[in-house]
């Protein structure tokens, strides 16, 4: 329930929080209202999801994500939010400025990240982020947990589930967009291939680029089977 949010418990509580067992929960609703044991329930419900997450594995949070950042070098929240947008990290962790910034706070009071003002002429102190020792202890530590499964969720999967339905047009419209977008991405991995200094930064660029490509060979590929027109063309 936590899941990309900043304001969430601390860090890592999810890998560590275990499931509720039933009759706790039970005993504490016996004899309520049904508001109150609606209420209950959903807290319930909430508490042991998470500890199935927890069984399954820790995910990348916000605050993971923004150490990880800060290993490579000081930022400020303006550079990591640009971070998220042109390299990639927003495959990771999905992070807004209303995110990052509280994420970052904190990581600060936590003593993970320091902050400094630099001064900036004609314009206000910018902050600067570093992470700390005790970061770096804790982001380490993250990476040695178990790792949650990748989550991926596509609108346009859901779309062309039911593309039976719809127009030709629309499906052809849809596939067309799609595939742009997906070569846009791809084209931009290849432009940033040669920025890719550590193995482990190749390593992901690398499968990064062989997963889009091998998406839009296969949309070009198998477009037909779902385009009438085309497929009646074709035969």
């Amino acid at each position: 329930m936590w899941a990309g949010c900043a304001c969430g418990p601390p860090l890592f509580w999810r890998a560590s929080r275990p499931a509720m067992p039933f009759c706790t929960v039970r005993g504490t609703i016996t004899g309520r209202s049904g508001l109150q044991f609606a209420v209950a329930a959903i807290i319930y419900a909430r508490l042991y999801r998470s500890g199935i997450a927890a069984f399954r594995g820790a995910t990348m949070d916000v605050r993971t994500v923004c150490l990880g950042l800060l290993t490579r070098g000081d930022a400020t929240g303006y550079e990591i939010k640009k971070q998220f947008e042109e390299s990639g990290y927003r495959h990771f962790a999905e992070a807004s400025f209303g995110s990052i910034y509280p994420a970052l706070g904190r990581l600060t009071v936590d003593g993970l990240v320091s902050v400094r003002d630099e001064p900036q002429e004609k314009r206000p102190d910018r902050k600067v982020y570093s992470i700390t020792e005790a970061g770096r202890t804790r982001f380490l530590d993250a990476l040695m947990m178990p790792l949650a499964d990748d989550r991926h969720r596509s609108p346009f999967a859901f779309a062309m589930l039911f593309s039976h339905l719809l127009p030709d047009t629309r499906v052809r419209a849809l596939l067309d967009s799609y595939i742009a977008d997906k070569e846009s991405v791809l084209a931009r991995m290849e432009a940033g291939k040669s920025a890719a200094k550590t193995a482990g930064e190749q390593f992901v660029n690398g499968l990064g680029r062989t997963i889009y490509a091998a998406i839009i060979d296969y949309l070009r590929a198998h477009r037909v089977a779902l385009q009438p027109c085309a497929r009646e063309a074709a035969e």
